[in-house]
């Protein structure tokens, strides 16, 4: 039987539905592309059966199941009433891998480096809100980043310097997450580069990723929660800080 690649995941790795019909036994097939592009850079593992340029059409024989799938009840008959079809179905398939392909073909690097920085400031957030709040069973109030980045003070504490900062970070890593084509500008982190500018003085940073990996050491130095002895002189130093969320400026 022919019918189309399902592609599953977001590595260049594709599966097949069990939709073929044989004697009433519903059979399962699985394959990997060994090739998804020569610009991808990978290699994957193939199975028993190949599937033909890249990402297109699975041809092969599986082994019949002893027993039916119950959870897809009527798969069957659905496949019977697609078979006239397949060959508009495959072409339809083919135009989604081509859009598929140049969508994996983005440069991620930005958006791994925006998200390493993002899940490490949020690990030093998680500390902080609960050593200053003393949350109990902080984990499970499945608070969201900008839940917590909205918890920070925004006065009289050092954490309230680094807050709208914070703030902008999860606004270009939610951006990132939405547009594989986002492209982050420098007038997106207008209050990360202020931070900096105090933190990092003289310093120059070439690009907006430069400068968010720069930013993050620095939230996550001021979102320590001082040690019982530090704790006064952090307090009289931050008690003119006051700081207001991006979105209010």
């Amino acid at each position: 039987h022919r019918y189309p690649v399902i592609l599953s995941g977001a590595r260049p790795q594709f599966r097949v539905s069990p939709i073929t019909h044989a004697s009433g036994w519903l059979s399962t097939c699985e394959g990997f592309a060994e090739k998804v592009g020569s610009k991808l850079g990978r290699t994957c593992s193939i199975g028993k059966s190949a599937l033909g340029k890249g990402v297109s059409t699975f041809r092969g024989r599986c082994q019949k199941q002893e027993t039916l799938v119950r959870e897809i009840e009527g798969i069957n008959d659905a496949m019977a009433v697609l078979r006239p079809h397949w060959k508009d179905i495959e072409a339809e398939f083919d135009r989604q891998n081509v859009r598929y392909l140049a969508m994996a073909e983005t440069d991620h690097e930005a958006i791994g480096r925006v998200l390493r920085a993002h899940l490490i400031v949020e690990n030093f957030m998680n500390s902080y809100l609960v050593g200053t709040f003393k949350l109990e069973d902080f984990d499970g109030m499945k608070l969201t980043f900008a839940q917590k980045a909205k918890m920070l003070p925004q006065r009289k504490s050092s954490a309230a310097w680094v807050r709208p900062g914070i703030i902008q970070l999860n606004a270009v890593r939610n951006k990132l997450g939405h547009r594989l084509d986002h492209v982050v500008e420098f007038s997106s982190i207008s209050t990360i580069q202020d931070v900096l500018s105090v933190a990092r003085d003289g310093v120059s940073f070439e690009s907006p990723i430069d400068a968010i990996e720069a930013f993050a050491p620095v939230a996550c130095a001021f979102l320590t929660v001082p040690p019982r002895h530090l704790a006064n002189a952090f307090s009289e130093a931050f008690s003119y800080v006051h700081s207001i969320t991006p979105s209010e400026v």
